[in-house]
């Protein structure tokens, strides 16, 4: 912008006022105009409009950008270490001749896992007792048709036809509830993967082997008719899928937590061990939690002994009880 003390054109006293000088005088002035009119226009954006946009930031950062910047100063109120929380899952054996009887009081009488989970840090630990799906006592009957299924611990049926066949449909609070995982979200939960032309039987063996892979021990499993039908007429998943069947395929299994640190069941002594009516004995073994370290815990189960072993029954011997002592299957859940 020009000095306005400045003429656009200087003349002298006398000089002759030219057309031209004329002209370039107005189009000097329009140009003086517009310059002013776009300073202004400058000094009202920088000074006014621009700083209006930043009028809710402090120090050029909105609120919201405050407050995420100040939280990351403090640790969460649900604070993981890794972020996500890590889970573990095993099932270990204890083999049945792991008994103490009054003789044995001098041997070694514990056995131990050792879980070599890598967490990172002492998880907690929830130890589960896998009890047989069908007993004696309620399920005389099936036990008679289907002796396979005796000790089963890992059952595989269609729900819609056999949960209630099985005894594994129960009424709670008005409600009928079939017992066991659908098979499909337990299948992405030991990651197998499948296509839909894979047969059913070969989904089923992949299951088995990554739900008993190393370090879990493996446990007594059995499938139902329909199951065992389905795999021997080689029906694929696909197959399955079309008749509406595949969802309603399970798993079942039957843990329960063990309460505090000991593991007590019922022996029952039959009456071809030489007993006259049978005789039902009580064991117990203990079940210790030891952290070796962040990335190793120790499961201890103390060798079954006899609640009462002074009120052994004449001719139930401690062979026979040995031979009667089934193993015990353990599942762990670890979290962190």
């Amino acid at each position: 912008m020009q000095n306005q003390t400045t003429p656009y054109i200087t003349r002298n006293p006398g000089d002759l006022l030219a057309a031209g000088d004329w002209n370039q005088m107005q189009l000097d002035i329009k140009d003086d105009i517009l310059a002013a009119k776009q300073a202004a226009k400058e000094e009202i954006r920088e000074e006014g409009v621009n700083l209006a946009g930043n009028s809710e930031k402090f120090d050029n950062q909105s609120p919201t950008e405050w407050v995420t910047q100040l939280d990351e100063r403090y640790a969460q109120k649900i604070h993981d270490h890794e972020e996500i929380a890590g889970y573990r899952r095993y099932i270990k054996r204890f083999p049945s001749e792991s008994i103490r009887l009054p003789s044995d009081e001098d041997e070694d009488n514990e056995d131990i896992a050792l879980l070599d989970h890598n967490l990172g840090r002492y998880p907690l630990v929830d130890v589960y007792q896998l009890m047989a799906l069908f007993n004696k006592e309620n399920n005389k009957e099936l036990l008679e048709e289907c002796p396979k299924l005796e000790d089963c611990k890992l059952f595989v049926y269609y729900g819609h036809r056999e949960a209630e066949r099985y005894g594994l449909m129960h009424n709670i609070n008005r409600r009928k509830i079939k017992i066991g995982i659908p098979l499909e979200p337990f299948l992405t939960e030991l990651a197998v993967q499948y296509e839909d032309d894979d047969t059913l039987g070969d989904v089923l063996n992949d299951m088995l082997d990554a739900f008993m892979e190393d370090p879990n021990d493996e446990i007594t499993h059995c499938r139902s008719d329909w199951i065992e039908e389905s795999v021997k007429d080689r029906r694929t998943v696909q197959d399955l899928k079309v008749a509406d069947e595949w969802d309603d395929i399970k798993i079942a299994l039957a843990p329960q937590q063990v309460r505090g640190d000991t593991v007590t069941y019922a022996l029952k002594i039959d009456p071809d061990s030489g007993t006259a009516n049978g005789t039902v004995i009580t064991i117990e073994r203990k079940v210790s939690v030891i952290h070796a370290n962040y990335d190793t815990t120790a499961i201890a189960v103390e060798q079954a002994k006899l609640v009462d072993p002074t009120s052994l029954p004449t001719g139930i011997t401690e062979d026979i009880i040995k031979n009667k002592l089934k193993p015990l299957d353990l599942m762990m859940l670890l979290r962190s």
